[in-house]
């Protein structure tokens, strides 16, 4: 019993030594900013464990801040914190990188994640200068049954790319509904689904610095082959096949494991299973390594493209890495002419574009949706609009 008091005592004083830590940050910055007149400076490490009190004080007496990462510095409205924070705050804590475990990417990565924050802070205010524009530019409509999506997609096309959040089954069911409907659309074209959840030939390639050859998956045993019958998106991918649409690897999931051993052998870090998993997870969804993805990603789409001049090209994988207002996503890399639907649920909305969240669909629709576990809504453009690149998408298909 005194043991467990004495870990409880222990625990509660590292709190109270981190919030004073803290807190003298805080201090020294704000007296900083009386004296010499400055801008209060505040790293993506401060910014990220600040209190919500202390935040929100922040930003009522500090309408701008600048980001610090090392010597570079970039400037924010504190309007970014007010409205985005929330929805981006759990991301910038799994996408930081800690210098002592990741000695060679984390200062890259810490600069392309705030890159990204100034990228949602910029959109936020395009959207309040032109919200009544982009709202009405709008159409939402609510289906029961199967989504006609030959009615949304354009005729001519070259690559459409399909994003989704993880995990989550009745999004999985509709993508496979989406992809399969492709081959009556598009008669005359050859179909490629090149998927994020294959892995590329890096998977059996030397890691030599050399982009490996594409990977064509042959059939649904070597589909199990590579992936596993437990894999989430196994069966999925099965169905895709099943509808003679061919299939090609796309994640260098090897890549990040050699970016990793290097890490580890630079930090001074002995090898352990668990902590090399640990590293694989985190790595892989930071900024740095979603980047170094993309660009692989980008790499095989042109090998696939310089092959077949003439398919369709399926590139399927989660929202980060396909939403338009993404920097760097994949077709921002690759451009040319591509149609991006976002398949998401309604708790993800505001995580997949921090703009959802001043959007809403009309009360009879939400609430349809609301009493049939089977309702899907599908948000597209009234017209051809730029607004897409703001929020992300050309079709947006919401499930439960």
């Amino acid at each position: 019993m005194v043991g467990a008091l004495l870990f409880n005592y222990n625990k509660s004083m590292l709190h109270v030594k981190k919030a004073i830590t803290l807190l003298l940050v805080l201090l020294l910055a704000v007296c900083s900013f009386a004296q010499r007149g400055a801008l209060v400076r505040l790293t993506l490490r401060e910014l990220q464990e600040m209190p919500p009190d202390i935040l929100y004080r922040f930003t009522q007496e500090n309408p701008r801040f600048l980001l610090v990462n090392g010597t570079e510095e970039t400037l924010f409205s504190s309007d970014f914190l007010n409205y985005c924070w929330p929805d981006v705050q759990g991301y910038v804590s799994s996408a930081l990188l800690e210098k002592e475990i990741f000695p060679l990417s984390a200062e890259k990565n810490a600069h392309l994640l705030t890159q990204s924050l100034k990228k949602i802070s910029l959109d936020l205010q395009r959207f309040q200068a032109q919200q009544r524009l982009i709202t009405e530019s709008l159409k939402d409509k609510l289906y029961t049954g199967k989504i006609p999506y030959e009615n949304y997609l354009p005729k001519n096309v070259d690559y459409i790319y399909v994003g989704e959040v993880h995990e989550h089954p009745r999004i999985q069911q509709e993508i496979v509904e989406f992809i399969t409907s492709l081959p009556k659309i598009y008669p005359n074209r050859k179909i490629f689904v090149a998927a994020e959840y294959v892995p590329d030939a890096h998977y059996t390639a030397p890691i030599n610095g050399d982009l490996p050859d594409l990977l064509f998956v042959e059939n649904k045993e070597h589909l199990a082959d590579l992936l596993g019958t437990a894999y989430p998106q196994a069966a999925h991918l099965e169905k895709v096949l099943d509808s003679g649409i061919s299939l090609v690897g796309l994640d260098p999931a090897n890549l990040i494991v050699h970016q990793i051993a290097q890490e580890m052998v630079e930090a001074g870090i002995q090898k352990n299973a668990d902590l090399f998993l640990a590293a694989y997870d985190k790595i892989n969804g930071s900024d740095f390594g979603m980047s170094m993805r993309n660009n692989v990603w980008r790499q095989h789409i042109a090998q696939l493209r310089e092959r077949f001049p003439d398919a369709l090209i399926v590139v399927y994988g989660g929202a980060g890495h396909i939403a338009y207002q993404i920097n760097n996503s994949v077709p921002n890399l690759v451009k040319h002419n591509s149609f991006v639907t976002l398949f998401l649920v309604p708790q993800m909305l505001s995580q997949a574009n921090p703009i959802f969240r001043f959007l809403s669909v009309e009360r009879n629709i939400r609430t349809a949706f609301h009493r049939n576990i089977d309702a899907k809504i599908v948000t597209s453009w009234k017209n051809s609009s730029n607004f897409k690149k703001l929020m992300g998408a050309d079709l947006t298909v919401i499930t439960h």
